[in-house]
């Protein structure tokens, strides 16, 4: 029998840390931690998770720490299970370890088996409950850290009443652990060490304030203390388990140009030469696959291969393999080149890669002879498209769908309906569709289906979303005797529809079911579910014959709303669809209707339910968070943040990344993916704008433990987005060296000079362009030559048949100019509003001098004013006032000037505008007055509630 001390001797022996390069953890591991109140707390394990993200050998890991605490507990508690024990419910550990399926598991317990005295546990039982415990999971091959209990108040060794009892079971740990040849980590032994070493302050009470706040639960000293301690016990265990040594991670090799790298990559010597290439399609299904293949080598090599049914020596060969995982993809390079794959999808990912891999030599296409084994580490890798607050062609959708494609993002999710437009084209509701103010039609039927199966082919899954019941101002505007929450006062909801209405929710039905008709290779329907503004829907008779009729008080139409949920997770499930919803519903073990727990949602403002409660909850997640994968217009994450992230990380909304408040998931195991979203933005910058960010995003989640740097991932980056433009893009756009970065930061091109712009193609036809934001047509100026730019100009370029046909996609990018700040009279002054603010959209980011979007004051619901205090008085002429701008919405408002702040003069009504705010602002000027107070009242705002103001300028009279 291995001795006790050989036991505790190699804990610490083996302490060259879990996160270490020699770092015995696995990719996907998870680790169970049973204990009592410490554990529940889990402050340790907190830490110790963000060591194993924060590690560059374990960061990419997706390691779960999982928190198997129960608060009170004790070792007959954690063994038999318990029940609503302080608010806490566990199933007994053997099948909390089925359930799990954890790589190790930590048992702390004992404090209360001594605490609670004679309601605690009897020495003979409390060995009895651990005997059983490292029993259950032994039979279950799950290797065991036996803890000791700590203390009980932090006097002095011998002066505290338990200690004695302490050390008896500390005792009784000890041998169990040596009996059962488990690892033993004696906590109890290195906090009476910790605390004979340090000095005590004044401060601190005599058993407590140093490791614990109460004598038992742990401050952050104790917590770093458990967490080194169990870290090395947990390292000594995983080395002495027998498991299957960890498989090497490949080093990313930058003369072959992946992203995302593969999973294992083995390469041996030489390289195959296909003088003739032959793709062939071993079934029928194969060949729509095949033949884009074929396309995309001869648009980057110029050679174009022939199609075949049967192989032959030196042939590309596509074919199915049953029995592999969903998305998994095999390539075998030797004298002919086979990718095969359980199913299309899976060889639509292998053919990406050898896409990017093959090179070509003596008018060849060359292949570096290899074998490449590939799967995603999580299923969901999304892109979104809002395509209702703007409108994007069909084209540009495409492109999106080859982005997709090019990175191995598997979901394409469109946002099709917002307050702005409704662009899904409902043959049951067609006046729907009467009243989109995104500048753009609905689309049509079949434009849909052909974009659906564009994608299908590619390997890529369209998402329908349509946002209910909130963002549905298009319903209510269209069809107000319908969807409208009508009377309420002061105001009535303008973008949540009557969802108590029996009549709207059999038009929701027959909706949802027009959607998934098209959208039918889609195993999602997402019904947004976010932002629903219904704090006066009580008013409404629907909502009061609901309450009444349910059996709910009054104002319950919360209830009502998660009521609503579950009703469209009927509808959806009923088409045969898993729901998706952004993270719009709240915490409420006690609601009458709890949401359930097979709806994927998407966590994107981590101000609902945050995902650590959710993930505790037992509900799956999409990562969307808004840092680092939210793209709002210029607002562009740049990729090395994107990069530096990894799953287990959800960033709220913020301006400035360094300013992001994070949240850190320790256990990943329902984490499903993450999801790119674009919003607002219009076409004409899309596809610029993603190429940044999705790349890193998409290697990040498909191959989180790539040992790559981001300088190695750059120099991969370089040459795949190169030639994704040539795959995708007919006009390649080249510019003078920029001489300015983003003031806030993002990744947008900037200059300061004028730049000079020039386009050039490697195919026949004439390059057409536009500077005015429009799509470039048969009738747009030809380039003769480069063109400079002296102001934030959108360059569009396409190419162009003789008979005026255009040839492929256009290419776009938008070039920002950074003026010179000049600061006006406003500038950092004091500001006063008339309520509250959205969030981190402070009432100061109206007076700083700076234009980007998300520097501004957000609050709600109108009306709401802000006034500037210029300090003195100043002789003023002029004022410019600048509303949010999206292309659409609209701003009502009035301004007003005053000396004393009582007194008021109207500069400017603005009351019934119906002109769409813009970048330039609005400009108000009037004969020169004595002002010092400015103030300007939002009256409406045409997208939603609330109100929105990027800048006030105020500028004093020339020559004053």
């Amino acid at each position: 029998m291995i001795s006790l001390w050989t036991l505790l001797i190699t804990a610490t022996a083996l302490s060259s840390q879990l996160t270490g390069a020699d770092t015995p953890m696995r990719p996907g591991d998870a680790i169970d931690f049973f204990g009592d109140s410490i554990t529940w707390q889990g402050g340790y394990i907190d830490l110790m998770s963000r060591r194993l993200q924060e590690s560059p050998h374990t960061r990419g890991l997706l390691i779960s720490l999982i928190k198997r605490g129960i608060n009170g507990g004790k070792s007959n508690d954690l063994r038999d299970g318990c029940k609503d024990l302080y608010g806490c419910t566990q199933a007994p550990l053997s099948e909390v370890l089925k359930r799990d399926r954890p790589c190790a598991a930590v048992i702390e317990i004992g404090i209360n088996d001594v605490w609670h005295g004679d309601k605690g546990n009897p020495p003979e039982v409390f060995e009895k409950c651990l005997r059983d415990m490292v029993a259950s999971a032994k039979t279950q091959k799950v290797p065991v850290i036996l803890a000791t209990p700590s203390l009980i108040g932090e006097e002095p060794q011998g002066s505290n009443p338990f200690d004695s009892q302490l050390d008896q079971y500390v005792a009784i740990v000890k041998k169990v652990g040596a009996d059962t040849g488990s690892i033993v980590v004696d906590l109890r032994a290195s906090f009476v060490r910790y605390l004979s070493s340090h000095p005590r302050t004044a401060e601190m009470g005599k058993d407590r304030g140093m490791l614990t706040y109460d004598g038992v639960h742990m401050l952050p000293a104790g917590n770093a203390l458990l967490a080194d301690e169990l870290e090395t016990g947990i390292a000594a265990a995983l080395r002495k388990s027998p498991r299957a040594k960890p498989a090497a991670i490949s080093a990313p090799q930058t003369s072959l140009p992946l992203v995302p790298w593969p999973r294992s990559i083995t390469f041996r010597t030489g390289s195959l030469a296909l003088n003739r290439p032959v793709l062939v399609a071993t079934s029928p299904n194969l060949l729509p696959l095949t033949k884009i293949l074929a396309e995309e080598i001869q648009a980057k090599t110029g050679i174009k291969p022939a199609l075949a049914s049967k192989p032959t020596q030196g042939s590309i060969i596509l074919k199915l393999a049953p029995n592999g995982d969903p998305e998994s993809y095999r390539i075998e390079v030797n004298q002919s080149v086979t990718i095969s794959a359980a199913n299309p999808r899976g060889l639509a990912w292998g053919t990406v890669t050898l896409l990017q891999a093959l090179q070509t030599k003596d008018n060849a296409l060359q292949i570096r002879r290899m074998s490449i084994e590939d799967k995603p580490a999580r299923p969901h890798r999304g892109l979104l498209i809002d395509v209702a607050r703007r409108y994007h062609s069909i084209d540009v959708l495409k492109q999106c769908v080859e982005l997709c494609r090019f990175y191995k993002l598997g979901y394409l999710q469109l946002h099709l309906t917002d307050n702005e437009a409704f662009t899904f084209p409902s043959r049951a509701f067609p006046q729907i569709n009467t009243q989109n103010q995104n500048g753009g039609l609905s689309y049509t039927l079949e434009e849909l289906k052909e974009l659906v199966r564009f994608a299908d082919e590619r390997g890529v899954i369209m998402v329908p979303e349509m946002d209910i019941p909130g963002h549905s101002a298009t319903l209510i505007r269209t069809m107000p005797d319908l969807f409208k929450i009508k009377g309420t006062k002061p105001y009535e909801h303008h973008a949540t529809i009557n969802f108590a209405n029996s009549e709207v929710l059999k038009a929701i039905d027959t909706l949802i079911g027009e959607i998934c008709d098209v959208f039918r290779t889609s195993p999602y329907f997402h019904m947004g579910g976010d932002e629903a503004d219904i704090s006066l829907a009580d008013q409404h008779p629907d909502f009061q014959a609901a309450f009444h009729q349910l059996g709910l008080p009054e104002k319950s139409q919360h209830e009502l709303y998660r009521r609503f949920l579950t009703q469209v997770d009927e509808m959806v499930k009923k088409r045969g669809k898993q729901l998706i919803v952004w993270e719009g519903f709240g915490r409420n073990a006690a609601s009458k209707f709890p949401i359930p727990k097979d709806i994927l949602v998407m966590e994107f403002e981590n101000a609902y339910y945050l995902p650590t409660d959710l993930l505790e909850d037992g509900y799956s997640l999409v990562n969307a968070s808004w840092t680092p994968l939210y793209v709002v217009n210029r607002h562009v994450w740049p990729a090395r943040k994107v990069y530096e992230w990894d799953l287990s990380r959800f960033g709220r909304f913020s301006n400035l990344y360094e300013t992001t408040g994070w949240y850190g998931a320790t256990d990943l195991r329902r984490i499903a993916g993450a999801q790119v979203c674009s919003w607002e933005g219009p076409e004409e910058t899309e596809i610029e704008n993603l190429r940044r960010v999705a790349p890193a995003m998409a290697e990040r989640v498909w191959n989180p433990a790539v040992g790559s740097s981001f300088q190695q991932f750059e120099v991969r980056l370089r040459a795949t987005d190169d030639l994704f433009d040539r795959l995708v893009h007919s006009v390649t756009i080249h510019n003078s060296p920029l001489d300015a970065t983003d003031p806030n930061g993002f990744d947008v091109p900037c200059f300061t000079k004028p730049l000079s712009v020039s386009l050039t193609s490697s195919r026949q036809g004439v390059i057409r362009f536009t500077l005015d934001g429009k799509p470039p047509t048969g009738s747009s100026p030809s380039y003769a030559g480069p063109v400079n730019l002296t102001q934030t100009t959108t360059i569009r370029a396409a190419l162009f048949g003789p008979t005026g046909q255009r040839l492929g996609y256009e290419t776009s990018k938008v070039f920002y100019l950074v003026p010179p700040r000049t600061p006006n009279l406003a500038t950092g002054k004091k500001v006063t509003v008339s309520g509250g603010t959205q969030g981190p959209q402070v009432p100061e980011l109206a007076v700083d001098d700076n234009l980007e979007l998300s520097s501004s004051w957000w609050a709600g619901p109108a009306p709401q004013w802000l006034q500037v205090d210029l300090g003195k008085t100043f002789r003023v002429d002029r004022i410019e006032v600048f509303p949010y701008w999206d292309g659409s919405r609209y701003y009502e408002y009035t301004v007003e000037v005053s000396t004393d702040g009582q007194s008021w003069f109207v500069v400017a009504d603005n009351s019934a505008n119906r002109t769409p705010a813009k970048p330039q602002g609005d400009e108000i000027r009037f004969a020169a007055r004595t002002v010092r107070f400015v103030k300007v009242n939002l009256l409406h705002n045409s997208a939603n509630e609330a109100v929105h103001l990027v800048e006030l300028r105020v500028w004093e009279t020339k020559g004053n």
